[in-house]
């Protein structure tokens, strides 16, 4: 999703200040925004669980979050690419092959 919001930004770029940019961004956002509120959280409790709870329960709830979490994701990617996948569908090919995707 940050490709798809950074991509106006990038095609004014070179390749690789536009690959830096988006590196760095990305890693701002996980160790900032998304690791302290949703990442560290959400498995807490399969991490450091409970003295009294079984392991194979506390097991069970870790896979149970971890397999939500990754079907949401891929709904959401999902969501967010299929238009821009179908519409470089519906625009076919560039004519020059590959050079006209990478200029």
């Amino acid at each position: 999703m940050l490709t798809l919001a950074l991509s106006p930004l990038q095609l004014q770029l070179r390749l690789w200040i536009g690959l830096l940019v988006g590196n760095l961004l990305s890693g701002f956002i996980i160790s900032f925004l998304t690791m302290p509120y949703y990442v560290n959280p959400l498995p807490g409790r399969w991490l450091r669980p409970p003295p009294d709870e079984p392991a194979a329960r506390s097991n069970l709830r870790g896979l149970g979050v971890v397999a939500v979490v990754m079907a949401l994701w891929a709904a959401v990617f999902h969501l967010v690419t299929r238009p821009v996948l179908d519409a470089a569908v519906r625009q076919g090919p560039p004519a020059d092959g590959v050079r006209g995707l990478i200029a």
